[in-house]
This record gives C-alpha cells, structure tokens and sequence, in this order.
C-alpha cells in the first residue's frame, strides 16, 4: 500500500511539475490506483441524494414522489412496532400519534376526557382491528384515525375499508358541515407535514367547551 502511494504522489508530481493536469487516462495508470468506494458509502451518498431531492421539491414548492427509501421507512412505521413514547408513557407507532396523544393527555390532566391507544374496535368484522385512539367524553364515545400515508395506494385502500366499517356502524367524520360525526380523522404526508396547533384547536374545541 506505500508502495503505491508513493507511486501515485510520484506520477501526480512528474505531471504537475511539467505543467499537465492529469486527464482521465492519467488516473488509469497501473501506478494511480486507489481503493474502491466501499458500498456502505455508496448506500449512503443514494440516501442523502433522495432526501436532497424531496427538500429540493419542497423549497421549490412542487410537490414529489418520495424517493423508494423515503417511502420504505415510512411504511415500516406504519405497520411496524410501537417504539415512540409519549408523555403520559404509552409507546405508539409514529410521532404524529406522539403528537397527538400529549395533546389529549393535556386535557385529560384537566379532567374533561379519557382516552385509550389503539384500542380493538368493539364492531369490527376480525380480530386486530384497532383504532388509533378511542376517546370517552361527556358521556359520548369518539374515535381518532390518524392518516400519515394517503399518498400510497394501498394504504388509501386500507384506510378507505376502515372508513366504511365506521360508517356502518353509526361513526361519521366530523366536520364543521357534519357536527355529529364522532369519528376524528386528521392526516399529515411529506409535503404538508402536521399542523399540530390546528389539531390542539380541535381537540379544545370539541371536549373543552
């Protein structure tokens, strides 16, 4: 490895010196060899061109496709393990959950709610059938779905089941137009990330007045 170190700072000084910046066929030389990128590297330097590239949209204000590493991390989130805690110190799947979960543990801590974590739908059609949160207040029960990929297909798919197995049994959206919809459903993606002031505003404004 010295050996051709040295051979390389030789052959690199014969061309400075004589006033020859090495061309391509310069570093081909058996004497300008150097290492291979290690893959490790490599992987990395992919990573960081996909994030550049989805900052790069959002600076720009157009919206992208998240780059197949981008969405595959997220993906894992949404069907893998419960691994953030929150507050009150239940672990949930996504920090959007986190998010919203201390919002409620505050008014909880007020005494105006209960609330549970994924809790198994009492109607649903199978077993592991789970709401994101399930809220008793004012002797009424809510439920909250939490939608952080809509912009993948099957995830839309899914959620959209999920959303008819609600309606048929009594749980629609609610909404400034449908006051008496007692199912919450907020959402969040790449491109608009989560406005967790509105979702503070919502949740005081149904369980705080």
């Amino acid at each position: 490895m010295a050996r051709e170190r040295i051979g390389c700072e030789a052959g690199m000084g014969n061309l400075v010196k004589f006033g020859k910046w090495p061309s391509l066929r310069d570093w081909q030389r058996p004497s300008l060899r150097f290492p291979p990128i290690r893959k490790d590297l490599a992987d990395l330097a992919g990573q960081l061109i996909g994030w550049l590239t989805v900052l790069k949209a959002r600076l720009e204000g157009a919206p992208a496709d998240p780059p197949e590493t981008l969405r595959g991390v997220r993906l894992k989130g949404l069907e893998g393990r419960s691994i953030h805690r929150t507050v009150r110190g239940d672990m949930v799947r996504s920090k959007s959950e986190v998010a919203i979960a201390n919002i409620l543990y505050g008014i909880e801590r007020e005494g105006r709610l209960k609330y549970s974590i994924e809790p198994e739908l009492p109607f649903a059609n199978r077993s592991g059938r789970q709401a994101d949160f399930m809220i008793e207040a004012n002797g009424t029960t809510w439920f909250w779905e939490h939608c952080g990929m809509l912009s993948d297909e099957n995830y839309r798919r899914r959620w959209e089941v999920k959303r008819e197995l609600y309606a048929k049994n009594g749980y629609s959206i609610y909404s400034p137009d449908n006051p008496d919809g007692r199912l919450i459903m907020t959402e969040d993606s790449l491109e608009t990330g989560l406005d967790t002031h509105a979702i503070d505003q919502l949740t005081r404004k149904l369980f705080c007045n």
